[in-house]
C-alpha cells in the first residue's frame, strides 16, 4: 500500500504525500532490521519533505536515523541527529519526538562513557514520561466521554432518520394507491360513458325507428315489403341495444371478477406495509410478486380496453405497408426483463425482406398477446422462436415456445370469444383470457388469420397470417 501511495503521490505530484509513504517504507525495514533499506527510505522522505515543508515527518525520519546510527556504533552522528531533532521538535512542540530524543542522547553519551550527561537526559526522559502518561491518562478520560455524548447523538440521529423514512414510505404508498383507485375510477368512468352513449344512440335510432314504421303504416297501409324490411331494422337495432348490455354486462363481470381481487390482495399488502406489520426487507422479497400483480392489472385493463372498443365498433382500420422484423424485434425487446426473469431464450429469426399490409397498431397488440402468452405458459429455462415465411400473398409469423402445450378440448375453443378461458401461467401469471379472442378478431379485421397447434408437455405453435405487402 505504501509503495501505491508513493506512486499516485508522484502522478500528483504531491510531496507530502510522497514523504509519508516514504516514511511507512522506512519504518517498515527498519522495524525487519533492513537499517540499509531504512535509511534509503528514510533519507528520500526527508528530501520530499523539504519541499512540502513538513517538519514533523522529517523530525520522524531522523530520530530513526539516529537510532540506525546508534546500533552501528556511529555514536558522533546518533548525537548530532539527536540533538538537531530535539531542537526541531521543540520548536514545533512534538513532546513524544522530544522524549525520544532524550532516550537516545541518554543511551549514547553512556556508550562515549560521559555518565553524567547520561544520567542528565535519562532524567530528561523520565520526567517527560511521565507527564505525557499524566496528559494522555487525561485524555482518555475525555475521549471516552466524549465518545459517549457521541454514540448518544448519534443513536437519536438513527432513531429521527427511521421515523422520517418509515414517514416518506406511509406518503409513497397512499400516493401509489390512491393513484391505482384513480386510474381504476378513470377507466370505469370511460366505459360506463361510452356504453350511456351506445345505449343512448341506441335508444334513439330505435324510438326513430319506431316513429317512422307508425308514420309509414298510418300513410303507408297496402306497402307489406316496406312493413316488412323496416320490420327487419327494428330487429337489429334491437339486436345492436341487446348486445351493447351484454357487453357492459361482460365488462362489469371482468371488472368484479379479474381486476377487484387482484386490487384488493395489492391494497391488503399494502395496508401491511403502511401499519408496519411487514419490514423493509420482507416488503423488498414481495416487491417481484407485487410487481407481477401490477403487470397483470396493466394487461387486463388494455385488453379489457381494446376488447370494449372492438365491441363497440370503436376500432378503426387504417392498414400501411412495413417491415414485419422491426416490430418483433421491439416486442421482443419490451419483454425481455419478463423473459430473463424465467430464464426463457428469446429468438427473433425474422426475415428482414418480410413486409406486410396491415394495421400496425392492431398487429402490434396480437403479437403482444401472444409473447405475453408464450412467456406466461414456458417454464424457467425455455425457448421462444419467432420464425417468418411467405406463403400464397401472405406472412406467416409463427411463435413457437417450449411450453406446457394446451389440451385438444381447450385448442377447438381457444378463439371462440365467448369462451373467455383464463389459465394461471407457470409462475402463477393470471389473464382475462380476452388477449386470444381478441387477437383473432384483429387478425381478421386486418384480412388475415391466427390459429395454434399444440403438444401437451412440449409447447406451442402461434401462427398469424397477414397480407404480403406489395411492392
Amino acid at each position: 500500500m505504501a509503495r501505491e501511495g508513493v506512486r499516485i503521490g508522484q502522478q500528483l505530484q504531491d510531496h507530502q504525500m510522497i514523504s509519508y509513504n516514504l516514511n511507512s517504507l522506512g519504518l517498515i525495514a527498519f522495524r525487519h532490521n533492513k537499517l540499509d533499506s531504512a535509511i534509503y527510505f528514510l533519507n528520500r522522505s526527508n528530501d520530499e519533505a523539504v519541499h512540502a515543508n513538513d517538519i514533523a515527518v522529517m523530525t520522524v525520519n531522523n530520530t530513526t536515523l539516529a537510532h540506525i546510527a546508534l546500533m552501528r556504533n556511529k555514536v558522533e552522528d546518533a548525537i548530532l541527529l539527536f540533538d538537531q531533532t530535539l531542537s526541531d521538535s521543540r520548536a514545533i512542540q512534538l513532546r513524544e519526538i522530544q522524549k525520544d530524543c532524550y532516550e537516545g542522547l541518554s543511551q549514547a553519551w553512556r556508550a562515549k562513557g560521559d555518565y553524567k550527561k547520561a544520567y542528565e537526559y535519562q532524567t530528561r526522559f523520565i520526567q517527560l514520561r511521565d507527564s505525557l502518561l499524566n496528559w494522555e491518562t487525561t485524555q482518555k478520560t475525555l475521549t471516552l466521554k466524549a465518545t459517549f455524548e457521541q454514540e448518544r447523538k448519534e443513536a437519536r440521529i438513527v432513531q429521527l432518520q427511521k421515523e422520517k423514512e418509515k414517514a416518506d414510505r406511509d406518503r409513497m404508498l397512499t400516493l401509489v394507491v390512491s393513484g391505482i383507485i384513480m386510474l381504476l375510477m378513470l377507466v370505469v368512468g370511460i366505459l360506463i360513458f361510452r356504453n350511456a352513449q351506445q345505449r343512448k344512440k341506441a335508444n334513439r335510432q330505435l324510438q326513430e325507428k319506431n316513429e317512422e314504421i307508425e308514420t309509414q303504416n298510418e300513410e303507408l297501409t297496402q306497402s307489406r315489403e316496406e312493413l316488412a324490411r323496416k320490420g327487419e331494422l327494428v330487429a337489429e337495432q334491437n339486436k345492436a341495444l341487446v348486445q351493447a348490455n351484454d357487453t357492459k354486462d361482460k365488462l362489469f363481470s371482468i371488472i368484479s371478477h379479474d381486476l377487484r381481487g387482484p386490487i384488493a390482495s395489492l391494497k391488503s399488502l399494502l395496508g401491511l406495509v403502511a401499519k408496519g406489520a411487514v419490514t423493509p426487507d420482507e416488503f423488498l422479497t414481495m416487491a417481484p410478486k407485487l410487481n407481477q400483480n401490477v403487470g397483470s392489472i396493466h394487461e387486463t385493463l388494455e385488453n379489457l380496453l381494446q376488447w370494449s372498443y372492438a365491441q363497440m365498433s370503436g376500432l378503426k382500420y387504417t392498414p400501411i405497408a412495413f417491415d414485419v422484423k422491426p416490430m418483433l424485434q421491439n416486442k421482443c425487446e419490451l419483454f425481455a426483463e419478463a423473459a430473463k426473469a424465467k430464464h426463457i431464450t428469446l429468438v427473433n429469426n425474422a426475415n428482414a425482406a418480410h413486409r406486410t399490409f396491415a394495421d400496425e397498431n392492431q398487429i402490434r397488440l396480437i403479437l403482444r398477446n401472444l409473447l405475453n402468452n408464450a412467456i406466461k405458459f414456458t417454464p424457467d429455462g425455455g425457448q421462444i422462436t419467432i420464425e417468418t415465411k411467405a406463403t400464397n400473398g401472405q406472412i406467416e409469423i409463427a411463435i413457437s415456445d417450449t411450453g406446457i402445450g394446451i389440451p385438444p378440448d381447450r385448442l377447438a375453443d381457444l378463439f371462440k370469444p365467448n369462451a373467455r378461458m383464463s389459465t394461471v401461467g407457470t409462475h402463477g401469471e393470471k389473464g382475462t383470457g380476452l388477449g386470444l379472442a381478441l387477437s383473432y378478431e384483429m387478425a381478421q379485421r386486418n384480412n388475415g388469420s391466427l390459429w395454434a397447434k399444440s403438444d401437451v408437455g412440449r409447447g406451442s405453435i402461434f401462427v398469424l397470417s397477414l397480407p404480403m405487402a406489395q411492392n
